[in-house]
């Protein structure tokens, strides 16, 4: 028995339309005062959209309101809306979802009359010819649908972790139906290796779930790793895996594995998973960590609350690779690291022999900001609670952009220079200053 497709995502579709008609030039009603319903339109509600537009006057409205019914199963509603469109403009949209609607409801013959013809860019090419494709498989037309449908693999949607433009194809989409061709001519055989890509090259496409489901059901789950062919699998989904930023998956696949990896691999791994114990134990085991290395180990240290301990790496990367841009970063947290724990005195010491150090350093602004900010009203005797996460004394300083630094008792501490405040001002680091987390969560 095969697996029911899984249905597809309203909000992207129709928001995809939407771009794809705006690029002719925006409807009279895409304004930024309009509404409820076109509001909806816009962000692909279809729910509020249909509920609020029940008879559209712009031709625009109706094609996204037809596509709309057409998700939700009202197949001959969408057909007369689209009879309705005039403008030639969209006829190649009109037809589009035409087709779109006619393969919803089942009817495949229609379809491809719809889509005759049709050669649209960008995503809505993708839709047309995947929907082609997929009506010739239900036609049975066997030829015609793997010229179809392997053509749009043969560029950006072959790549693993490719993510479909808005409307646009989902190569595990493309993959599921060449499977379907060759399961359906009694040749299962060849949807195998078509469904394990599936699964291993696209995580995020929905159709990889049921390419596993259907593999499972022939007796060929895709966790089993007691073969080379099966861990290679594992493998390949556990490098798309970390393409797509999905580390805790990638790294509760690792472990299945079963097979041991480098320290370094381990380390950088877990430390990505925010799996910040075993990231500190792995960087431990390593004989002679790079400087990058040194320096996420320190930042898996302070997010395992060991702040000392983190301090205590952070000196050891600026001893040990004094030059390298990793230790300008390092000195600098050692600063931030004395503010956070409530040393104050300390922490101003340290920010000044981070500029001793390193007099071109790129935290140099921030460093400055900081020890003008502090050194500008006695008030800042101590600094706030680490509850507060934001630097208060910072944050002080832009709510009030009138005042200036360099106030009583700055010019008794060495290697503090005044700078002036300056609302509204981003730091080097990209981020407004009085809004960035405070450490560890800046770590």
């Amino acid at each position: 028995m095969l697996p029911s497709p899984p249905r597809g995502t309203p909000a992207l579709a129709i928001g995809g339309l939407l771009i794809v008609i705006c690029l002719r030039g925006p409807p009279a009603w895409a304004e930024a005062d309009q509404p409820a319903g076109l509001a909806a339109l816009q962000v692909g509600d279809c729910a509020t959209a249909l509920a609020e537009i029940p008879s559209p006057d712009d031709d625009a409205q109706r094609l996204a309101l037809a596509r709309c019914l057409s998700r939700d199963g009202d197949t001959d509603r969408a057909l007369r809306l689209l009879d309705a469109v005039s403008d030639p403009g969209l006829a190649s949209y009109t037809g589009l979802v035409r087709g779109e609607a006619l393969a919803s409801a089942g009817r495949f013959e229609a379809t491809l009359r719809a889509l005759d013809g049709l050669a649209l860019p960008g995503s809505a090419g993708e839709r047309v010819a995947l929907l082609r494709g997929h009506a010739q498989i239900e036609l049975a037309q066997w030829t015609q649908a793997r010229g179809t449908l392997n053509a749009l693999l043969q560029g950006p949607l072959a790549q693993p972790n490719h993510q479909p433009s808005p409307g646009g194809a989902d190569p595990g989409e493309v993959r599921w139906w060449l499977a379907q061709g060759a399961i359906r001519r009694s040749e299962p055989d060849k949807a195998i290796p078509v469904l394990r890509r599936l699964w291993s090259d696209n995580p995020a496409s929905a159709w990889a779930t049921q390419a596993a489901s259907w593999l499972s059901e022939q007796g060929l789950p895709v966790d089993d790793t007691s073969t080379a062919a099966g861990r290679a699998l594992v493998a390949a989904r556990i490098r798309t895996l970390q393409s797509a930023h999905r580390y805790p998956e990638a790294l509760a696949l690792q472990d299945s594995l079963g097979t041991a990896t480098s320290p370094g691999s381990e380390a950088r791994l877990a430390f990505r998973a925010k799996d910040y114990p075993r990231a500190v134990a792995a960087f431990a085991r390593l004989p002679s960590p790079t400087p990058a290395q040194r320096f996420d180990h320190a930042v898996a240290m302070t997010r395992t609350g060991d702040y000392d301990a983190a301090a205590v790496l952070y000196r050891g990367l600026v001893d040990a690779a004094p030059t390298s841009k990793q230790a300008d970063q390092a000195s600098y947290k050692l600063g931030y690291l004395a503010y956070d724990a409530g040393r104050l005195d300390d922490a101003i010491r340290l920010f000044a022999q981070h500029l001793h150090r390193y007099p071109s350093s790129r935290y140099t602004e921030d460093t400055l900001w900081l020890l003008g900010a502090w050194s500008s009203s006695s008030a800042w005797t101590k600094p706030p609670p680490r509850s507060t996460a934001s630097c208060a004394c910072t944050a002080t300083a832009r709510w009030h952009p009138t005042r200036r630094t360099g106030g009583p008792g700055s010019a008794n501490r060495p290697g503090i220079r005044p700078v002036p405040s300056r609302a509204g001002e981003r730091s080097s680091r990209g981020g407004p200053l009085a809004a960035r987390p405070g450490w560890p969560a800046s770590a």
